[in-house]
């Protein structure tokens, strides 16, 4: 069952168990009228049935393991797009800021105040400064 999900594979070992419960029951209720190698061979087939669910129920884990990893690398996937999303939008922020103070620069230097000039210069320089 390769491509079988993992709560398939335990809804299986539990149909497994089931039947060798019930075989059980059926032995211990049928003792006095079972031979002594009937008995055996019911005991043989729960235990090969105890082995089928325990092999069942490690093919779960194993599915699980699969499962899980694959979420796992989803999840890792997913983070790597989202922080190139960030470094991009974080980007466009800083080219963003440069524009603006060039265009409080150019504001200023229209309206001719040397005061203004000189603060909107100072915030020039920052915005550039922090970008790098």
């Amino acid at each position: 069952m390769p491509d079988a999900s993992a709560d398939q594979l335990f809804d299986l070992a539990d149909q497994i168990a089931l039947i060798s419960s019930e075989l059980l029951r059926f032995r211990l209720r049928q003792r006095a009228s079972l031979s002594a190698t009937d008995r055996t061979r019911l005991e043989a087939a729960e235990v090969a049935l105890d082995q089928a669910c325990a092999q069942m129920r490690a093919q779960g884990i194993t599915a699980l393991a699969r499962q899980s990893k694959a979420a796992r690398d989803e999840v890792a996937s997913t983070a790597q797009a989202a922080e190139a999303q960030l470094r991009r939008l974080k980007k466009i922020e800083r080219v963003l800021e440069i524009a603006a103070s060039a265009l409080g620069l150019a504001q200023a230097a229209m309206a001719g105040k040397p005061k203004d000039i000189t603060q909107a210069l100072g915030q020039l320089k920052t915005a550039i400064s922090t970008s790098v």
